[in-house]
C-alpha cells in the first residue's frame, strides 16, 4: 500500500495489549485477505478482511502488504460484524496504524464465526500494469481473546488484480474481443489461458470457464463500457481487413423496412460487434436478424438511449467465411418520413478472427445507395444458375404496413422438401440468401433440377434451379 508519494505502506490493526503469556487458538483461527480488483488510475475499490474463528476474539493486529506497490489505502472501515468497535487510522513511516477498540466496556466480542470485520477502501495508481495483479500479504497476526492473551492463527493472502470481470484481453472495456477469447479458452483453442485471463473470465466464480461466462460477456458487452483507465490499454495486433457497407434510409416511407450489414472480409470471421446511432425521433431499430451465412452465430442486442448495440459470434468456435457477406438484416420502423435519403450512423464497429485477433474495418456508408423498397412481392432467379457450391436467392417484400410471415423453401423435383432456408416475419425490403446446396441433414444434394418456394403471406411464388457437380 503507499501513499501518494511514498513507498510501500503496511497495514496495522492495534486493539489491546496482549499478556506474555501464549495461548493456543482452537483449530480454524484464521485472518484472511478477499480478492480485489480494480482498473488503473481509478479509486474507490473495496476488499475485505475475514476472520473465521472458534475463540472468542477481543482484538487483534496484523500488517499487510501489496507487491507490487501500486495501491493508495482511502479508507479502513467497519462491518456489520465488528459494528460494536471504533477505528481510527494514522500513517506513521510508511506504516498505516489501524486502532480498532470496543465502543464502550460492555462491547460484545467477536464470539465464533466466519465473516469480513473490516472493510479498505483503495485507489490503483495509473502506473499500474492492466492485466496483472499484486499480492496482498498479510504478515505480524496477533489476536488477543477476551482475556487479553495472545492467540496464535494462521493467516491467508489475497491477491488484488488490475483489471475486471470479463476485461479478458484487458483493453479496459468489456467488449468482442473478450468474448471471443473466452471462446478460445471454452474450447481449448492455443494459446493457453494466463492466470490474469482465467481470473477475469470466470464470470460466475465457479472455478472454470463455460458457456455460461461467454454468455455473461455477451451481455456485458452490448452494456455501455466503464469509463476507461488512465494508463494504456494493451493494443491488438490486426490480422486482416473488412469493408462494412449499409444501405441509406429511402425517402417519403413508413413503416418497417429491412437494411442489410454487408461485410467483405479478407479473413475468415469469428464475432462482429457494432454500435449504431439512432434518431428515434425519425426511426427505430428493432431486433435484428442473421442471415443464411450466419444463422450458425448466436446474437445479442440491446438498446439504450441513442445508441443501439449489437455482437454476433460462434460461442462454439463457428466462423463466417472470407469474401463478401450479408451478416445482418435490420429491421427498421421509419415513424416520420424522411425528406432526404439518410444513413443509419454506424459508431464503431469490431471485427475479430482466429485466437481473438482484431481485423481491421472500414465503414463504408454512401446516401448514393438506398435500401430497396419493393413495389410487389417478387422472386428472382438465383444466381449463378446452374451451380455447384454455392447460389444466391433475390426476394423482394413490399411495404404493406406490417410484418409478413416468410418461408423460402428447396424442393426436389418429386415435391419433397429439402431444406428451409428462411422462416420469420420479414419487413418490407430486398433480401438476399445464400443456399450452400446442402439439405437439413447437412448432406450436399446430387446434380439436378430443384424448385425453390417463397410463400408471403397469401403469396406463393417459385422457380426452378440446376445443380451441377
Amino acid at each position: 500500500m503507499k501513499r501518494s508519494s511514498t513507498s510501500h505502506i503496511f497495514i496495522m490493526f492495534i486493539v489491546v495489549l496482549f499478556a506474555s503469556t501464549a495461548i493456543f487458538a482452537a483449530e480454524g483461527d484464521s485472518l484472511s485477505v478477499t480478492e480485489g480488483s480494480g482498473l488503473p488510475g481509478n479509486g474507490g475499490y473495496v476488499f475485505s478482511v475475514n476472520l473465521k474463528n472458534v475463540t472468542t476474539i477481543k482484538g487483534l493486529y496484523f500488517t499487510l502488504h501489496d507487491s507490487p506497490d501500486s495501491l493508495t489505502v482511502t479508507n479502513v472501515a467497519t462491518t456489520a460484524r465488528s459494528a460494536n468497535f471504533r477505528v481510527s487510522f494514522t500513517q506513521v513511516d510508511g506504516y498505516l496504524k489501524v486502532i480498532m477498540i470496543p465502543l464502550d466496556g460492555v462491547t460484545t466480542f467477536l464470539t465464533a464465526g466466519d465473516a469480513a470485520i473490516l472493510n479498505i477502501t483503495t485507489g490503483v495508481s495509473a502506473d499500474a500494469v492492466g492485466g496483472t495483479k499484486a499480492l496482498l500479504t498479510i504478515q505480524d497476526v496477533v489476536l488477543a481473546d477476551g482475556t487479553n492473551g495472545a492467540v496464535t492463527s494462521h493467516q491467508v493472502d489475497g491477491n488484488f488484480w488490475f483489471g475486471q470481470k470479463g476485461d479478458v484481453v484487458y483493453n479496459s472495456v468489456v467488449d468482442l474481443f473478450d468474448v471471443l477469447r473466452l471462446i478460445d479458452i471454452a474450447i481449448s483453442r492455443p494459446p493457453a489461458a494466463t492466470e490474469y485471463e482465467r481470473w477475469a473470465g470466470d464470470l460466475d466464480s465457479n472455478g472454470y470457464i463455460d458457456v455460461v461466462d461467454i454468455g455473461e460477456a455477451i451481455d456485458r458487452a452490448v452494456s455501455v463500457p466503464a469509463p476507461p483507465a488512465v494508463n494504456q490499454p494493451l493494443s491488438l495486433e490486426s490480422n486482416g481487413y473488412a469493408e462494412i457497407q449499409m444501405p441509406a434510409l429511402p425517402t417519403n416511407f413508413t413503416g418497417k423496412i429491412n437494411i442489410p450489414v454487408k461485410v467483405n472480409t479478407t479473413v475468415p470471421v469469428t464475432g462482429m460487434q457494432f454500435e449504431f446511432n439512432v434518431d428515434s425521433k425519425k426511426y427505430i431499430i428493432e431486433q435484428p436478424e442473421l442471415t443464411e451465412v450466419s444463422a450458425n452465430m448466436s446474437i445479442v442486442s440491446k438498446r439504450q438511449g441513442e445508441k443501439y448495440k449489437v455482437l454476433i459470434c460462434g460461442t462454439a468456435g463457428q466462423m463466417l467465411p472470407a469474401g463478401e457477406l450479408t451478416v445482418l438484416n435490420l429491421s427498421v420502423n421509419i415513424t416520420s418520413p424522411l425528406d432526404q435519403a439518410e444513413i443509419i450512423e454506424l459508431k464503431n464497429v469490431l471485427a475479430g478472427t482466429e485466437n481473438a485477433s482484431k481485423i481491421e474495418t472500414n465503414l463504408s456508408q454512401d446516401v448514393s445507395e438506398v435500401a430497396h423498397v419493393p413495389s410487389s412481392f417478387a422472386l428472382l432467379q438465383n444466381s449463378p444458375n446452374p451451380f455447384n457450391m454455392s447460389t444466391e436467392i433475390t426476394y423482394d417484400i413490399p411495404n404493406i404496413n406490417q410484418q409478413v410471415s416468410v418461408k423460402l423453401q428447396i424442393f426436389n423435383m418429386q415435391g419433397q422438401l429439402i431444406r428451409t432456408l428462411v422462416n420469420s416475419k420479414k419487413a418490407a425490403g430486398r433480401y438476399r440468401v445464400n443456399w450452400n446446396g446442402m439439405d437439413k441433414l447437412g448432406h450436399y444434394v446430387s446434380s439436378g433440377v430443384y424448385f425453390y418456394k417463397l410463400s408471403a403471406g397469401d403469396v406463393v411464388l417459385s422457380k426452378k434451379m440446376a445443380v451441377m457437380k
